[in-house]
């Protein structure tokens, strides 16, 4: 733990071991853009079982989902 002006920042060894647990990357952890990071994850480890034509079929799907919202 690093202590700054009474500001407690965690270890990088404790940020690494947070990510391990919920399995994201450093660069998910951090990135604003995401709103559900670990469900992100989730859904990349099923994208990554599919191959090209189904994970098309995904993507037309979430176009459609997606279509009337900004």
């Amino acid at each position: 733990m690093i202590t700054t002006k009474s500001i407690a920042l965690p270890s990088l060894e404790g940020l690494f071991n947070f990510c391990d647990y919920f399995g994201m990357s450093l660069g998910e952890f951090f990135e604003e853009k995401f709103n559900f990071p670990v469900e992100y994850g989730e859904i990349i480890a099923e994208l990554n079982k599919m191959d090209t034509q189904e994970i098309g079929i995904v993507y037309e799907t979430l176009k459609l989902i997606n279509k009337n919202k900004k």
